[in-house]
C-alpha cells in the first residue's frame, strides 16, 4: 500500500467521519470486499458522482457507527494501486476507467485504506459494454450506476433520467464556466488546430494561434514580450538555456480574453511563470548573504501545467526530458492544503533543508553574467523543496 503524509487527505477523511454519513463521493466500508463485481460497481458509482468530483472509498470505518476498526495488514483481498487497476482493466468499459490510487493513512491508532477516483469530465459517464461478474455480483452492461447522497444505483438499475443528463452534460462541459472548458480541451492537444492570428490579437505578425476543431469558438494565442528580458531560474529547466524569451499567452471565448499568463522558452518549450510563494523560514536569511526564500510552484491541474503538456503535445514529446527537469525543479502540489502543510513542515525542518540545499547536487547551466550564480542557487534551493515534497508525502 502508498503510505502518505498528504495533511489534506487525513484532514479531509477525518472531517468525513465526523460527519457521521456517507455522501454522494464518499462511502465507507468495515472491510474490503470479496468480490470483484461489488468493488467494481462501488468504483463506477463513485465515479459517476452528480458533482462529478474527486471521491473516496475508505476501508476500515464501520459505515453504521463510522467508528475506525482498521484494516488488518494481510486483510484478504486487500489491494494496492495496481491490484486495483489490474481488476478494473480486466472489465470491458466503454471509453476507459477512471484513475485510481489506493493509499494508506494511520487514523485513531489504525492503518485505513482510501481508493481515491478521480473522474475525467469529459469521459463521463463511465459505464461497461459487457456485463462482469456473476449472478447477483453482475455488473451490467450499459447501465450507468451513479449515487443519489448515500445510496448507490442498483446493480440491476440504471440512474434516473435527470442524473443521467446531468453527467453527459458534465461530459460535453455544458455546466462549466468558459475557462474550466478551455482548460480542459486543452488536455487533448491533437485537437487544436494551427490558424492565423484575427484582429483580436496583439502583435499579428508574431502571433502564434490555435483554434479548437469542435469548438472553434476556443482559441489561444501567444505574443512575444519584447519589452521584457529578465532571466528567471526556471528558465534553467534546458542545459543548452542561453538568453530570454518572453511571451505572453492569452486564452479567448469568441473575443473574449478570459486569462492571460506570462512565460518564456526554453530550449523550444514554452514555461509559463510559477506562482511565487514566500517561505516562513525561522530566521532571516538576508544577514548572512543568502537569497530570501521565496520559491515558484505549480498547483496540480492548473492552467499552467495543462499549458506545459499542451506545448509538449503541439511541439513533440521529445522535448519531455525538459519537461521533466522542470518539473525536479519546480514543485507541483496537489491542493492549496498541502502546499500550506508543507511549508509548515519544512520550517520546522529548516535547519535540515539548509543543509540540503548547500550540496543539492543538480547541475544546472551557469550564465556568464552578474546574476548567473545567483539563478543556480535559487534553482538548487527549488529543488531542494522537491526533494523534501518528495519526502514529506512519503512520511507515514
Amino acid at each position: 500500500m502508498n503510505n502518505t503524509s498528504s495533511n489534506s487527505l487525513v484532514d479531509l477523511v477525518n472531517d468525513l467521519i465526523a460527519s457521521g454519513k456517507e455522501g454522494s463521493y464518499w462511502d465507507f466500508k468495515l472491510e474490503w470486499h470479496h468480490d470483484n463485481g461489488d468493488l467494481v460497481h462501488d468504483v463506477i458509482c463513485l465515479a459517476n458522482n452528480p458533482e462529478a468530483r474527486r471521491a473516496y472509498l475508505i476501508f476500515g470505518v464501520d459505515d453504521e457507527s463510522y467508528q475506525i476498526v482498521g484494516i488488518n495488514e494481510n486483510a484478504s483481498k486487500r489491494k494496492n494501486t495496481q491490484q486495483l487497476i489490474d481488476t478494473l482493466h480486466s472489465a470491458i468499459w466503454a471509453e476507459t476507467y477512471p484513475r485510481v490510487e489506493v493509499t494508506t493513512v494511520h487514523l485513531a491508532c489504525r492503518n485505513i485504506d482510501i481508493i481515491t477516483i478521480d473522474p475525467d469530465w469529459h469521459i463521463l459517464p463511465y459505464f461497461l459494454i459487457k456485463d462482469f461478474g456473476r449472478g447477483k455480483q453482475t455488473v451490467r452492461a450499459g447501465a450507468i450506476y451513479s449515487r443519489s447522497q448515500d445510496v448507490n444505483v442498483g446493480k440491476n438499475e440504471t440512474a434516473p433520467a435527470l442524473v443521467a443528463e446531468r453527467l453527459w452534460r458534465n461530459r460535453f462541459g455544458l455546466d462549466k464556466t468558459p475557462l474550466q472548458r478551455i482548460a480542459c480541451l486543452m488536455s487533448n492537444p491533437e485537437k487544436w488546430e494551427k490558424t492565423s492570428p484575427s484582429c483580436i490579437h496583439d502583435d499579428i505578425a508574431f502571433a502564434s494561434c490555435f483554434y479548437h476543431r469542435d469548438y472553434p469558438e476556443f482559441t489561444i494565442a501567444r505574443t512575444p514580450d519584447e519589452d521584457r528580458d529578465a532571466y528567471e531560474y526556471f528558465m534553467l529547466a534546458s542545459p543548452y538555456f542561453r538568453e530570454p524569451s518572453w511571451w505572453t499567452t492569452r486564452f479567448y471565448y469568441h473575443q473574449t480574453m478570459l486569462r492571460e499568463i506570462h512565460g518564456a522558452y526554453s530550449d523550444h518549450l514554452y514555461i509559463p511563470i510559477p506562482t511565487a510563494s514566500m517561505l516562513s523560514s525561522p530566521r532571516s536569511e538576508w544577514s548572512d548573504g543568502w537569497l530570501p526564500p521565496n520559491y515558484g510552484f505549480y498547483c496540480q491541474d492548473s492552467i499552467e501545467i495543462k499549458m506545459l503538456e499542451f506545448d509538449l503535445g503541439k511541439e513533440g514529446h521529445s522535448l519531455a526530458w525538459v519537461r521533466d527537469r522542470l518539473l525536479r525543479m519546480i514543485p507541483v502540489f496537489r491542493s492549496e492544503e498541502e502546499r500550506t502543510g508543507f511549508e509548515s513542515w519544512l520550517c520546522s525542518e529548516w535547519d535540515r533543508f539548509r543543509c540540503s540545499w548547500d550540496v543539492q547536487d543538480t547541475v544546472f547551466p551557469e550564465l556568464k553574467n552578474d546574476y548567473g550564480k545567483d539563478l543556480v542557487r535559487q534553482a538548487k534551493m527549488s529543488a531542494t523543496i522537491v526533494d523534501f515534497l518528495t519526502e514529506y508525502r512519503s512520511l507515514a
